[in-house]
């Protein structure tokens, strides 16, 4: 799906260079003129306070002018608490304390200026994931994301029923047929495709239009390279009910000198969707050699 994905994505941008228009215009035009995005920086200990203050402090100087953030929350040591099995879905009654505490300590930190999402990984059964839910509801987190198994079950829809915070899930679904149960039975309150796993921009732009219908906003998994970020902003403009989009660039490694670029691309926390043709950038060649894969060789 990857494979297909990234080849359907290449043509997107080789019939917008063709026909002399941006990759936006061909999904059917533009909803906005830049896309938010958010990284991934944390505090080193959210339980305690001085760590919190000095994340805040870190993140609000960012050149990138991040002001959205998505991580999770440690486990507590099985040799400290007993009560944790490392194996089982379920969080212990410290966990929970913990979990409250060291968000209220970030948002108590950052202030309401800068979105918080909380990350679970697919790692809790329902009761679990609704107590965290509860714990987590005072910051007012942009949203909850993959609580439980990636699959659509009943228990999304009752945790969705249940829970007075966002719910978000979909990095790991494919095509249409992956997120029609999420969409039809309202088991999540955001969808998260990623274009490399849902099948480009094409399917993608199927599976936001189905979203629509229900009124379900759409924001973007993306822990690719600068190439698939700017590429899913592309695909991002032309989306009416539009959140956000990852991105794990932006940071000054090398990875944001992928692309031939006129200056820093993410400026206050967005990226400016570009009116060039197709996707609108080119690799830099010298970089891209420099980082192939074993094995790899040059291909242009």
């Amino acid at each position: 799906m990857r494979a297909a994905s990234g080849i359907e994505m290449a043509l997107w941008d080789l019939a917008g260079k063709a026909l002399g228009v941006p990759t936006a215009t061909l999904l059917g035009g533009r909803f906005r003129q830049k896309v938010r995005v958010y990284d991934h920086a944390a505090p080193r200990n959210m339980l305690d306070k001085a760590s919190c203050r000095e994340w805040a402090q870190k993140v609000k100087a960012d050149p990138a002018g991040f002001t959205a953030h998505k991580f999770g929350f440690p486990h507590t040591n099985p040799n400290a608490d007993l009560a944790r099995d490392t194996a089982n879905r379920v969080l212990t009654t410290r966990e929970l304390i913990q979990v409250r505490q060291g968000f209220e300590n970030c948002r108590d930190a950052l202030g309401w200026d800068h979105d918080i999402m909380v990350h679970c990984h697919w790692e809790y059964d329902l009761r679990t994931a609704m107590q965290i839910a509860e714990a987590v509801e005072p910051i007012r987190p942009l949203w909850f994301e993959d609580p439980l198994q990636v699959e659509y079950s009943e228990e999304w829809s009752r945790l969705c029923q249940s829970a007075r915070v966002p719910i978000c899930t979909g990095e790991n679904l494919a095509r249409r047929q992956g997120f029609r149960d999420f969409i039809v039975h309202h088991g999540c309150d955001i969808l998260n495709p990623d274009l490399r796993n849902t099948g480009g921009f094409m399917e993608t732009k199927r599976i936001a239009d189905m979203a629509d219908v229900f009124g379900l906003p759409i924001a973007n998994h993306n822990t690719g390279s600068q190439l698939h970020t700017w590429a899913t902003c592309q695909w991002a403009a032309s989306i009416r009910d539009y959140m956000t989009c990852e991105t794990i660039t932006g940071t000054g490694g090398w990875m944001d000198q992928l692309l031939l670029l006129d200056g820093p691309y993410i400026k206050d926390g967005f990226v400016q969707v570009t009116d060039k043709p197709g996707l609108g950038a080119e690799l830099n060649p010298d970089v891209a050699k420099a980082h192939l894969a074993a094995g790899e060789s040059w291909w242009s």
